[in-house]
């Protein structure tokens, strides 16, 4: 019987560590007791090894992608239990991170969705507003070239009276729908300024005479003072200025009673060799705008009160186009004002200088003789009314004119016949003007394919000079043009 006993005993010594359980042993002398407390160890030590393997099971299926079951934890709280812990934590934040990864992915699915929709909407958007630009400003164009036209005929006191309300009312609707227009274009942070020359003692008056018929009819006083010292050779945006001058100087007539008197004084300041800074100020004694409402006076849309908005008009986007325009230039932009008294605003714009060698291209340029009957223009249009306006002007001028109905005519024109210069408008039937002027360009005569292209559209989106350049074109003017203006540009490039 002891023998058995002992042979037990040594069967459970082989089966546990000795050295783990050998220390907890009390050394009983009776071997009933031995016996007994080596069955308790072997009891212990089997149902750790069998915690041990479940953990190892967990971990496998951890790995295997099963991060839903933790380990389990007993009431010994002892070092298995610890790492149990430790890991059950760390699967929770795993969890936590693969929720929030599922998450973010669905918002990433979510965002990549709405960046296409929105892309979608603001392409439509751009088409709309080309298509508006071209529809409203297509039949404008007739009215206020027809309307100069006009005044160079004969005609009666009430006739001229009549026409300069019409001219007048044109020119007023130009400006608001080039302010909505321009506003869509700056809001698009895709704005880039022109390097051009500038001629300010020239710019000046030519901008002012916007508003020559309103200034007559309110019988206002405009005084124009360009100091003579401003460089000749300012290199900028011409455009861009005519927007900001126009804009300040719109509110300037608007709000100035009749008989009332508005200065415009032009100077430089901080001159050096490669640079200046172009002052300009608008001074009138008009209504004034008090000291609370000048703080909001550069955000779209927002006139002082409906009363004011009714009597004077306006969308209340002239300012906040100036400013954004003045921030192009990296100039600053100045509020004096008193109720009832007036209104003072001055403008500040760095100005780069030209260097002499362009300036005297330039000028010789400029000073070449030009035979206007030995040049024959191909106008490619599609509408009947602005045919006419643009055929009459030319002719008047001297030019030999012809006109295409589309662009495939206006190719086929041009491979039948010798023109030195290509009118070209973009929106037509059939093929458009950027077709036909990559037509042009892979013509086989290459004097034919090298012939100038002006562009002359009432699109004014904010990338149409780039496609039209892009396209081969040389040159772009927009619709409504002064009959000066597109004549310069037709003699600029011809040779």
């Amino acid at each position: 019987m002891e023998v058995d006993k002992l042979n037990e005993i040594f069967e459970i010594v082989r089966r546990l560590n000795f050295d783990e359980f050998g220390d907890q042993l009390t050394n009983e002398n009776s071997l009933d007791n031995l016996l007994i407390e080596l069955k308790s160890h072997e009891e212990k030590y089997l149902k750790h090894q069998r915690r041990i393997d479940s953990i190892i099971t967990h971990l496998s299926d951890c790995f295997a992608g099963d991060f839903f079951n933790e380990l389990p934890i007993s009431d010994n709280q002892d070092e298995l239990d610890v790492v149990c812990m430790g890991f059950n934590t760390y699967i929770d934040e795993l969890k936590g991170a693969l929720v929030s990864r599922d998450i973010l992915e669905k918002v990433n699915s979510e965002l990549l969705k709405e960046k296409v929709i929105s892309e979608k909407l603001s392409k439509a958007k751009d088409e709309f507003m080309s298509n508006m630009s071209h529809e409203i400003r297509t039949p404008l164009n007739g009215i206020i070239g027809f309307a100069q036209i006009l005044e160079s005929t004969d005609l009666t006191d009430l006739q001229r009276k009549h026409l300069k309300t019409i001219k007048v009312s044109g020119n007023i609707l130009l400006i608001l729908i080039n302010n909505v227009l321009e506003l869509e274009y700056l809001n698009s942070n895709n704005v880039k300024l022109v390097k051009e020359p500038l001629k300010i003692n020239e710019l000046i008056p030519y901008f002012s005479s916007t508003f020559h018929e309103i200034i007559l009819d309110k019988e206002l006083k405009l005084e124009l003072k360009v100091d003579s010292t401003i460089p000749q050779n300012l290199l900028g945006d011409s455009s861009k200025l005519a927007q900001i001058y126009i804009n300040i100087l719109s509110n300037a007539v608007k709000f100035t009673p009749n008989n009332g008197k508005i200065q415009v004084n032009c100077y430089s300041i901080n001159e050096n060799e490669h640079e200046c800074q172009l002052k300009i100020e608008i001074i009138d004694n008009g209504i004034g705008i008090d000291q609370e409402n000048i703080k909001s006076i550069f955000e779209p849309f927002v006139q002082k009160t409906e009363d004011l908005a009714r009597t004077y008009g306006g969308t209340g986007l002239g300012l906040t186009i100036a400013k954004k325009t003045i921030d192009l230039f990296r100039g600053s932009i100045e509020f004096e004002s008193e109720i009832d008294k007036g209104t003072k605003v001055t403008i500040t714009l760095p100005l780069e200088k030209i260097i002499t060698q362009q300036k005297e291209l330039k000028t010789n340029t400029e000073n070449t003789m030009v035979n206007y009957k030995s040049i024959s223009i191909l106008v490619a249009e599609d509408n009947a009314i602005n045919q006419l306006l643009v055929k009459t002007i030319l002719q008047k001028e001297g030019f030999e004119v012809d006109i295409a109905d589309n662009g495939k005519l206006a190719v086929e024109a041009l491979e039948k016949e010798d023109y030195q210069i290509v009118l070209m408008d973009l929106m037509m039937p059939e093929m458009n003007g950027y077709e036909a002027s990559i037509a042009i360009r892979k013509l086989s005569n290459s004097v034919k394919a090298s012939i100038p292209i002006i562009a002359v559209s009432a699109d004014i989106s904010k990338d149409v000079k780039d496609k039209c350049l892009e396209a081969g074109m040389n040159d772009y003017v927009s619709k409504p043009y002064e009959s000066h203006y597109l004549i310069e540009k037709i003699l600029e490039h011809i040779k």
